[in-house]
C-alpha cells in the first residue's frame, strides 16, 4: 500500500513545486495534491473540534503545523489551560540543597501538576495477559504520556548531561520518538526531568541494582500492568486487539505501512484514553524484570525483584502485527538499544485528597516551573 509523506513534507513539496514550476508537467498533479490535503486538513480539524480538549488541538498542530486552522487551535488551548499556581510549591531530594525549609516539608499531595501531554488514568481491575496467562490485576491511578519521549525531549537531557546523542538511524530526530536507549539511559531520564522540575527523584542505587520509590511524585517508567492497562483503554476500553482498534493501521505504524522506519508520535488515531503509538512506532521500556507469564500479584503488580532481562511492550515499526497487541511481551537486555524508546509515567497517589474529576481536569495542565536548575546526574 502506497503512503503519503507526512502532511507537513507532503504540504512543503507540493508549494515548493508550484513556487518553482507554476507551468510545469506535474502542476496540476500537485494542485489537485494540495486540495487533497486541504480536504484532509478540514477533516483533521473536525475531529480537533469534536475532542474539544488540549490533547486534540495539539494533535492537530503537531500533525497540521502548517494547516490553516493552526492559529484557532493555539487560541483554544489557551483558552482550555486552568491557571496555575504562580509560586510553585516544590519537594526536594535528600541530595539537593533547598532554601526554603516551609517549601521543603509541604505534604506531597501539594506538589505540582504533571507536564502537559501527561493524561490521567483512572485506575481499576482488568484481565492482564492472554490465553491460559491471563489473571485479573488492579492498579491505581497514575498519570501516562501521551506520546512517546521524542528525540527533541531526549536531546535536551543529552544537552545539559554533557552525554552522546543516540543515532537516529538517518530518519530524523525532532517529533520522531527517541530510539537506541537502553533501560538505564531511559531511568536516568526519568531521574533528570524529575530534578529539572523539582520533584522527587523515583530511582536510587548504582548500575546492577536499582529501587524505585513509587511514593515519589517524579517521572519514572510504566510497570508491564500499567502498560497494558493503558494500552487496552483502562476503564473506557472496548476490548480492541491493538491500543485503539482492531485494525493495526489506524493507529500504528509497522512492518506492513512503515517503510521499515520509525514515524513522528501522533500521527495516527488515539486509543480510548487519547493516547498514541501504544501498538508499533517503536518497542517500550517497562519497569519490570521479565518473569514467565506476566506478573501474578493481583494488586499494582512490579515484577520479580531481580532478573536478567526487562520487559518492552508494544512493538515496533519493523515487527509484524502479532507483535503490536496489547498483549504481547517481549524482553530485552537492560543494556540493549535497537528499536527502543519508552514513555513517562507519574504516580496520582499523592493526590489522594483531591478527586479524579480534579485531577482529569488538571491532566493536561503545563506546569511552568519558575526557576529551572541543571542539576547533576548521578
Amino acid at each position: 500500500m502506497k503512503c503519503l509523506p507526512s502532511v507537513p513534507v507532503a504540504l512543503n513539496a507540493y508549494d515548493d513545486y508550484l513556487d518553482a514550476f507554476p507551468n510545469g508537467s506535474h502542476a496540476e498533479e500537485a494542485e489537485a495534491r494540495m486540495e487533497e490535503l486541504d480536504q484532509q486538513d478540514d477533516e483533521a480539524w473536525k475531529q480537533a473540534e469534536g475532542s474539544n480538549s488540549i490533547i486534540g488541538y495539539r494533535k492537530y498542530i503537531r500533525v497540521w503545523n502548517k494547516g490553516k486552522y493552526v492559529p484557532e487551535a493555539k487560541r483554544r488551548i489557551q483558552e482550555l489551560k486552568t491557571p496555575v499556581d504562580s509560586e510553585p510549591e516544590t519537594l526536594a531530594h535528600a541530595d539537593i540543597s533547598v532554601q526554603d525549609t516551609a517549601i521543603k516539608n509541604k505534604p506531597v499531595e501539594d506538589k505540582p501538576s504533571p507536564l502537559k501531554d501527561m493524561v490521567f488514568v483512572e485506575g481499576g481491575s482488568f484481565d492482564m495477559g492472554e490465553g491460559g496467562y491471563a489473571h485479573e490485576v488492579t492498579v491505581t491511578d497514575f498519570y501516562i504520556g501521551a506520546y512517546l519521549v521524542t528525540f527533541d525531549e531526549y536531546d535536551a537531557f543529552c544537552e545539559a548531561t554533557k552525554r552522546d546523542k543516540p543515532d537516529d538511524m538517518g530518519w530524523g530526530r525532532a517529533k520522531r520518538p527517541v530510539i537506541n536507549v537502553n533501560w538505564y539511559d531511559a531511568v536516568e531520564y526519568c531521574n533528570w526531568l524529575s530534578r529539572l522540575e523539582e520533584r522527587q527523584e523515583v530511582y536510587t542505587g548504582d548500575y546492577y541494582y536499582i529501587t524505585a520509590n513509587w511514593e515519589a511524585n517524579g517521572y519514572r517508567l510504566p510497570t508491564e500492568a500499567e502498560w497494558e492497562y493503558a494500552a487496552r483503554g483502562g476503564q473506557q476500553s472496548k476490548n480492541y486487539q491493538y491500543a485503539g482498534s482492531d485494525e493495526l493501521a489506524e493507529v500504528g505504524w509497522y512492518r506492513q505501512n512503515s517503510y521499515a522506519q520509525t514515524h513522528p508520535v501522533g500521527e495516527k488515531k488515539s486509543n480510548e484514553l487519547d493516547l498514541y503509538d501504544l501498538s508499533g512506532n517503536v518497542w517500550e521500556w517497562c519497569w519490570d524484570w521479565y518473569a514467565e507469564g506476566y506478573p501474578r500479584e493481583g494488586h499494582d503488580p512490579k515484577g520479580p525483584r531481580f532478573g536478567s532481562l526487562r520487559v518492552v511492550r508494544g512493538g515496533s515499526c519493523i515487527f509484524d502485527a502479532k507483535h503490536c497487541r496489547t498483549a504481547t511481551r517481549t524482553t530485552f537486555g537492560p543494556k540493549d538499544r535497537n528499536y527502543l524508546g519508552f514513555r513517562l509515567v507519574i504516580a496520582a497517589n499523592y493526590r489522594s485528597k483531591r478527586n479524579n474529576e480534579q485531577a482529569k481536569n488538571e491532566s493536561a495542565q503545563i506546569y511552568h516551573v519558575k526557576e529551572r536548575k541543571e542539576l547533576k546526574v548521578r
